[in-house]
């Protein structure tokens, strides 16, 4: 029990209450009304006098009656008058009291009490009206004047009983919803909340205990004498029915008081209680989580569904009061819902199915190409799995698998196409060529690559297939080439055939035509105003290869004329881009500016100054110009030296000029520049960036310009096949007999795949040396592929490696081999190439020829077929 409070002897307030029931509830004014106007009266003592405030507790019932009573109460509860002078004060409030003197009454009265005790007795009276409008009910008004008086003046002044008993059941909330950290710190809280209600209620019982002795302290003779009056009588009977009250008030505090055991042994056994049944939460929750990572992880197995069937079961053992709580920490998909999983399962489903027709339609293309083991063994090894593992969705809780009926009728149709079973090579003797490809395209059958011929014997006609390989009615599979082999008419001295010309520079043509016994007429009006028309080649003639003409019958040469001539304008001071941007609009091609001059006084180190060929000048179109910017000054310490002149040299001898005997400069971009005066050698430098004797530091690339080929001479990446006297290719002393055309076929496999190469390969000896140049057929001309500088060491050809570090190969063959080779800084795809051609090797046996290279897969073999071109032959 808690410690006993101190007793209350006297109080004014008590004394007030005592008063109030003397002089008001005699005078039927009840209760309720008594503690109002108690409440008012009080009011006016205060600091913040009264009226407007205090007259809400009446609500408009005051009465002069009423207000008299309660003047009379506070007189006679005063402390500070002696009886006559409460005897006089009574008299006149009596007499001639109204609402308007109250004012004037009260502010006599001040004086005759403690402001203190006043401003508490005020703040008992008005608790107890609010209590009153409450509903409360007590026994006594004094009683609860007491009870009141001890709830403002004992150390325990602010609880609300209940409040234990409310975070409890707020606990058991929490708890049942799952929210344990709520329910610990409910918990937590409802202890000490218990410890205060239980520390209140024992003051209360104090108190009524107090209250009980005191009745009996007071009114022990009336409760104990033997009374004979009948008056007396009256009072004993009203002190024994308080006396009563005052003790059933007591065994009410107790049973108060008593349930707070209950209250804290149940705050010890949820302490408990609450860890484990949190503890068990927890569990349940990983078990969730692991099911749930499980699932993902076995997605697309078929034990997959007793995952779904566990997962679902754990869901189910989920309260429906906790399932908020339990899937609020749902973090990274670890809690995902069975729904999510689902749609999770259906996706996977779908791409399952999704690869699997993915799989048919390869199989469909194997029957297709006549594959028909492959594509049978796939069919088998595909409904295999379809079987084992088939995909999965879940349908109203169930987990089932997907129909895969169409795929497996879609399998089932296919067969082996009627094409792949052998047929007959078709009677195609005497036919054209031309009708017997089409008789073996439609038969199933190709033609071979090569066409063979042989002089016509009586009865055939030339051009007419007299033989074939397979033969005739012979039966063979689908796809099977047939070569053909076609009557050839002899020659006639009165007829000549013309020679293949297309893509030919017109020189060669020229002479090709000539030599055929034809009159060649070039008309070269049309300039080469594309980047795809190569000046000098031709793009038509007045008859086809193979066409059979009279002798001295004029042949029209149609040749790309020369690029037209574009003048340089100026860009100085411009930004890089807006002159990259101005030069491009001209149709030539540039790149990103290049140091220059070192930049001086108010130059700018960066600032574009100029460009090569100068502003003004003119060059042709779609020819390099390079755009000059300053370069920043070089610092005093820097190791300079003068560059030294390579007019006039070839690009290996500058190299071993500028390099020195320390490497101190290099060769950067090696470009071609205007035709070779009657008095130079094409391929000689003839302009150096920078300047010869220019000061520089160590490591400086020095661009050269070359010469191109004399003015009156076409520039030829192609030379005449014919370069020799007696129509035989010049085998000079060095090339171990490679010069002239080679007709190549073969099949190039890398990384799987399988290329068909048919090809021209010319090796030529150009200004810079020996070339490897490849041509190949496009849209039924000749063109040009691409072009790299060769060395021939024991009939091997090899790339000139020390060339190709400079530029980098295209396929560009606007300026010969040194612009199409030796330009702008290598890239990674240059590097490749580089790599490629580097480790390039061709060698031959006969007929039979081999390429070897590195790149980045390995060492890689083709071997092909190579036959010598006569007579410069296409």
């Amino acid at each position: 029990m808690p410690d006993r409070p101190p007793l209350i002897v006297d109080s004014y307030a008590y004394r007030l209450g005592a008063e109030l029931v003397d002089e008001c509830v005699s005078q039927n004014v009840n209760k309720t009304q008594a503690v109002k106007y108690a409440a008012l009266a009080l009011a006016s003592f205060t600091p913040h006098p009264a009226a407007p405030a205090a007259w809400s507790y009446a609500g408009g019932e005051v009465s002069s009656d009423a207000l008299k009573c309660v003047a009379k109460a506070i007189v006679d509860a005063s402390e500070d008058l002696t009886a006559a002078q409460k005897a006089q004060q009574k008299s006149l409030i009596t007499g001639a009291f109204a609402l308007k003197d109250w004012n004037s009454f009260a502010d006599s009265l001040k004086g005759m009490s403690s402001p203190k005790k006043v401003e508490q007795t005020k703040a008992i009276f008005e608790t107890v009206a609010a209590t009153y409008e409450r509903g409360s009910e007590f026994a006594d008004l004094l009683q609860e004047i007491n009870d009141t008086i001890e709830s403002n003046t004992n150390t325990v002044k602010n609880y609300i009983f209940g409040e234990a008993e409310t975070l409890l059941d707020a606990y058991d909330y929490a708890k049942r919803s799952c929210r344990y950290d709520e329910a610990k710190r409910k918990l937590e809280e409802a202890e000490p909340a218990a410890k205060r209600e239980c520390a209140g209620y024992g003051d209360r019982y104090r108190q009524a205990e107090l209250s009980l002795r005191t009745h009996i302290y007071r009114n022990r003779p009336v409760l104990t004498d033997a009374i004979t009056d009948p008056v007396k009588a009256v009072n004993r009977n009203a002190a024994e029915d308080r006396y009563v009250n005052l003790y059933q008030a007591l065994q009410h505090r107790r049973t108060q008081l008593e349930r707070y055991v209950q209250i804290f042994d149940r705050l010890k056994k949820e302490k408990q209680n609450l860890r484990r049944t949190r503890q068990d939460f927890q569990d349940q929750q990983k078990e969730y989580k692991y099911q749930v990572r499980l699932i993902r992880r076995v997605m697309d197995t078929p034990g997959i569904c007793e995952d779904f069937t566990r997962l679902e079961e754990l869901d189910k053992a989920i309260a429906p009061e906790c399932r908020p709580a339990f899937f609020a920490d749902a973090g990274a998909g670890e809690m995902s819902r069975g729904g999510e999983l689902s749609l999770e399962l259906a996706n996977a489903s779908r791409l399952k199915s999704s690869a699997w027709w993915s799989r048919s339609d390869e199989i469909y293309k194997d029957f297709r190409a006549c594959r028909v083991d492959a594509a049978k063994s796939k069919i088998a090894a595909l409904k295999a799995e379809i079987s084992s593992n088939p995909p999965l969705m879940i349908s109203n809780g169930e987990c089932r698998p997907i129909d895969q009926e169409a795929l497996m009728k879609r399998l089932n149709g296919m067969s082996t196409p009627s094409y792949c079973f052998e047929r007959p090579v078709p009677r195609i003797i005497g036919l054209t060529y031309d009708d017997a490809v089409d008789d073996l395209y439609e038969s199933g059958l190709q033609p071979g690559d090569k066409i063979r011929t042989a002089a016509a014997k009586d009865g055939q006609k030339a051009g007419t297939v007299v033989d074939s390989d397979p033969a005739e009615g012979s039966m063979q599979k689908a796809g099977t080439k047939v070569t053909l082999t076609v009557a050839k008419a002899e020659p006639s001295a009165e007829t000549a055939t013309m020679p293949e010309v297309i893509g030919v520079e017109k020189s060669v043509a020229a002479d090709r035509v000539s030599k055929a016994g034809l009159i060649p007429i070039v008309d070269d009006s049309k300039a080469a105003d594309k980047r795809e028309y190569e000046p000098g080649r031709i793009y038509a003639a007045s008859a086809t290869k193979g066409d059979t003409l009279p002798l001295k019958t004029e042949i029209t040469l149609s040749a790309y004329g020369p690029r037209p001539m574009v003048v340089i304008p100026g860009v100085a001071g411009k930004s890089p881009e807006t002159a990259k941007s101005i030069l491009a609009g001209k149709d030539f091609a540039v790149g990103d500016p290049v140091p220059g001059d070192v930049a001086t006084g108010d130059q700018v180190p960066g600032d574009i100054y100029g460009t090569r060929p100068p502003e003004g000048d003119e060059a042709e179109m779609f020819s390099e110009v390079t755009i000059f910017a300053f370069d920043k000054p070089k610092e005093a310490e820097e190791d300079l030296r003068a560059i030294p002149s390579v007019i006039g040299q070839t690009v290996g001898g500058a190299e071993g000029i500028l390099a020195g005997e320390d490497n101190f400069f290099s060769v950067g971009g090696v470009y071609l520049g205007k035709p070779a005066p009657a008095d130079k050698k094409p391929g000689t430098v003839y302009e150096m960036v920078p300047g010869a004797e220019s000061m520089a530091p160590k490591g400086t690339k020095v661009e050269l310009t070359l010469y191109g080929s004399h003015a009156d001479q076409p520039v030829m990446d192609e030379p005449p096949a014919e370069s020799s006297p007696g129509g035989e290719p010049d085998l000079s002393s060095d090339d171990d007999g490679w010069l002239g055309r080679w007709r190549i076929h073969g099949t190039l496999v890398r990384k799987g795949k399988r290329s068909e190469v048919n090809a021209i390969m010319e090796i030529a000896n150009k200004e810079i040396g020996l070339t490897l140049t490849l041509f190949t057929r496009k849209s039924g001309e000749l063109k040009k592929t691409i072009t790299i500088p060769i060395r021939i060491v024991d009939g091997v050809i090899q790339a000139r490696a020390e060339l190709l570090k400079k530029g980098n190969p295209t396929n560009d063959t606007q300026g010969g081999i040194v612009a199409g080779t030796l330009k702008k800084p290598l890239s990674k795809i240059t590097q490749m190439l580089h790599q490629l051609f580097e480790t390039l090797r061709i060698t031959r046996e006969g007929e039979q020829c081999t390429l070897t290279f590195q790149d980045e897969t390995g060492q890689q073999v083709m071997p092909f077929q190579c036959v010598r071109i006569a007579d410069g032959g296409q």
